[in-house]
């Protein structure tokens, strides 16, 4: 007979009676959903956040441009690859949609096109309500830094 602690054999524990335990008659409460928010990953909380942000947006209504002062602009920024902001002249749920804001890559008839950082979108001139050329500052020249 072997005297090691850890050794096991059968037949000494022939006589031990198996016991099922259920969690519910031991008085776990299941906390449903509330169990599972621990494996919400950050980038799940990243992107519901952007959603958020997205559908808290409102836009504003830029002033009404003409159909001259827009093509110039829309040339200058076809010529020199400049980002551009447009608005268009239709209302959504009461409010302006967001800016389209991309590079002006083509123009037709009277469509442009504005490759934005997802997709190619194309613009009927008649629907743009505003055209702008965002101006960023360089992180160097702004005060305070």
């Amino acid at each position: 007979m072997d005297t090691n602690p850890y050794y096991f054999r059968k037949e000494d524990h022939v006589d031990e009676k198996i016991t099922r335990i259920d969690p519910t008659k031991e008085g776990y409460q299941d906390r449903g959903m509330k169990k599972w928010e621990g494996f919400i990953l950050s980038d799940h909380m990243e992107m519901k956040q952007q959603y958020d942000k997205k559908e808290a947006f409102v836009a504003e209504a830029k002033p009404k441009q003409e159909l001259e002062e827009m093509a110039i602009m829309l040339q200058q920024a076809y010529a020199q690859r400049k980002t551009v902001a447009i608005q268009t002249d239709f209302i959504v749920n009461g409010q302006y949609e967001a800016d389209v804001v991309g590079i002006v890559t083509g123009f037709h008839a009277q469509t442009i096109y504005v490759q934005t950082a997802e997709d190619l979108i194309a613009i009927e001139l008649e629907l743009i309500r505003n055209v702008e050329i965002p101006t960023h500052k360089k992180w160097y020249l702004q005060e305070g830094k």
